[in-house]
């Protein structure tokens, strides 16, 4: 799968929250993130604008939680940037963690993060 994305910079997030319950807009998703980012010791990924990651989310909304094992890589960063994005749902975080790990992968940063839409 192809993923185009860009960032929007300086917003007020709390009059955007306003305007949108003004016009009658429904939450979809609000949930905490756990990003863990894994590379080979040398850096190979990440220095050719690519990652291993395991995705833990806390679903606020629906009280669950899911984890992702995905694979991204860099195609292009022009007026979008534009990732090969690779995938799948998962049953254990420590499993993943340890297939990364089999492969030679290592655990390089994690990021927290909340989303809401």
């Amino acid at each position: 799968m192809k993923e185009l994305e860009t960032r929007i910079i300086k917003i007020d997030v709390a009059s955007i929250r306003k305007l949108l319950i003004s016009l009658g807009a429904e939450k979809v998703k609000e949930e905490n993130q756990i990003n863990d980012l894994y590379d080979f010791e040398d850096g190979k990924l990440l220095s050719q604008k690519g990652y291993a990651r395991i995705r833990t989310v806390d679903d606020l909304l629906h009280n669950k939680q899911i984890i992702f094992m995905t694979t991204k890589k860099m195609i292009s960063q022009d007026t979008f940037k534009v990732m090969e994005e690779n995938e799948t749902i998962v049953m254990d975080a420590e499993m993943s963690r340890r297939i990364f790990l089999s492969l030679g992968l290592e655990l390089k940063e994690s990021i927290k993060k909340y989303r809401e839409s």
